[in-house]
């Protein structure tokens, strides 16, 4: 694991502890798979903030406060009593340009990362993901949506775009396309958090009214 260089925390009573070690165990499994460096934790009741460095020393900061800190123990309570986290696939625009939006996502979601010409081999898996996360740099993404609403197993997953800001997308044949919502960057961190465990708990209820 990452070695922390610093670590402050409240005093938490006997219930919050479990939660506390929860939050820094899953924390840690998704700075491992980060290969992040010289870590500086700092929690309080409401806020974790995360400093680390990767591998070309480069720092990064990662926050959670208020729900989005409620909504981090939740997953790492999951977690711990071998639930398995939801499953996010980012289809990328290109070679390393999910690494940000992984980043972020890491610590509650259970994140794939795959070129979006990959989207035809994701229709026709037979464990789909539970969201699909399209970054978009051009309107090609608009093609890969439409495969993926072809797919038997992904015609109902949850799709939301993440476009660049110079991507040229035209909302209104993305979401003719099949996509249930479109960011435009920049977007911060905890908007895109929430919007995806809106659409992930709106995708789990569906499947159990279907059930």
């Amino acid at each position: 694991m990452a070695e922390v260089r610093a670590f402050r925390a409240l005093r938490y009573d006997e219930r919050a502890a479990g939660a506390l070690s929860d939050v820094l165990r899953s924390v840690g499994h998704a700075l491992d798979e980060l290969h992040a460096l010289d870590v500086c934790l700092d929690l309080a009741e409401d806020r974790l903030s995360v400093r680390f460095f990767d591998q070309h020393r480069r720092p990064h900061d990662l926050t959670y406060a208020g729900e989005e800190l409620e909504a981090l123990r939740r997953a790492a309570a999951a977690r711990r009593n071998g639930q398995p986290l939801r499953r996010v696939l980012i289809l990328q625009s290109s070679a390393d340009s999910a690494a940000p939006v992984v980043e972020l996502l890491v610590a509650e979601f259970a994140v794939q990362a795959l070129p979006g010409m990959y989207a035809r081999a994701v229709a026709a898996t037979t464990e789909p993901p539970d969201l699909v996360l399209a970054q978009a740099a051009d309107e090609s993404i608009v093609a890969a949506i439409h495969t993926l609403r072809g797919g038997r197993r992904t015609a109902d997953v949850p799709i939301v775009v993440l476009a660049a800001e110079e991507s040229g997308l035209d909302p209104d044949e993305t979401f003719a396309a099949g996509a249930d919502d479109l960011l435009q960057e920049p977007v911060l961190p905890a908007q895109l958090r929430a919007r995806l465990r809106t659409w992930l708990l709106r995708g789990r209820l569906q499947s159990e009214d279907t059930a």
